[in-house]
């Protein structure tokens, strides 16, 4: 069973649909029951071919057999729905989640979430954001794009839903850090100054991972114009900000820069920790 898995997964990665649906009724005939993972492949190459109906055949064979669907092999419905234009009948299907005992995951979320944004349903998508945000899946959407470094995903989705007017929350900060872990400064520095020009409160930890960000892809002129221009923002560095420009300065050989900045740390009142010692 696991060398069929292995293969069925090489043919799906090679975008060989129609080869695994061919393969899997081969396989019928040896005898051998499949899985619920070999029947997830199956169904996410029949979706794939952008006909919901044969989705729902091969669940009807899989609850047959007496496997419980999970959140991978539902999604994939979801996603085929979609695709078709049926939000409504996707939105059912999601709702209908829990009477299979399965919790949808953070890609049953965003896709769903992206659909509704495009259909012009963005209360309905922001609601659903904040359910899945309440029921703790990760960071949200957006946090789980930049964590699978679906980068351009991620900024697609955060686009449509400003344009039609959801507004961020502290989810979306946390897209900025996801995109400056990722190594998308100029994507974290754009998102920053859309949402100084729409004039949405920022707080001190949206900037850690921007000026972190920008020191760490060597961009650290930036990181220093940030740094000062944050009092203008009504914003005091804390010590995270001050540790990270003290040790880029450190690094370049600007100890007397980094002086100066630990006597500003001392004024400010903003006391040393271990880290600073470390440094």
């Amino acid at each position: 069973m696991a060398s069929f898995t292995i293969l069925f997964n090489a043919l799906v990665k090679n975008n060989h649909h129609e080869t695994v649906i061919s393969r899997f009724k081969r396989f019928n005939s040896t005898g051998l029951l499949p899985n619920l993972i070999l029947f997830n492949v199956l169904l996410n190459c029949v979706c794939n071919r952008g006909r919901a109906c044969d989705g729902f055949v091969v669940l009807g064979r899989i609850l047959r057999l007496g496997f419980s669907p999970d959140a991978v092999t539902l999604t994939s419905l979801i996603k085929c729905l979609c695709r078709e234009g049926r939000i409504m009948k996707a939105t059912q299907l999601f709702k209908n989640m829990n009477p299979f005992r399965c919790r949808p995951n953070v890609i049953t979320y965003g896709t769903l979430i992206q659909e509704l944004c495009q259909t012009g349903n963005t209360n309905v998508a922001l609601k659903l954001h904040e359910l899945m945000v309440k029921g703790n899946s990760e960071n949200g959407v957006m946090g789980t794009y930049c964590k699978k470094q679906n980068i351009n995903e991620a900024m697609s989705l955060y686009r449509e839903m400003i344009s039609k007017g959801v507004v961020p929350n502290n989810i979306t900060y946390r897209f900025i850090d996801g995109l400056c872990k990722n190594g998308c400064v100029v994507e974290a520095m754009e998102l920053l100054d859309i949402l100084k020009k729409d004039k949405f409160i920022l707080s001190i930890k949206s900037y850690n991972g921007v000026i972190d960000g920008l020191c760490k892809t060597r961009r650290l002129k930036i990181a220093h114009k940030l740094f000062h221009e944050l009092p203008q923002e009504g914003l005091e560095p804390n010590i995270v900000i001050y540790n990270i420009m003290v040790q880029r300065l450190c690094k370049k050989g600007k100890l007397e820069e980094a002086n100066d900045l630990l006597s500003i740390m001392e004024e400010e009142g903003c006391a040393l920790d271990l880290i600073t010692y470390k440094l």
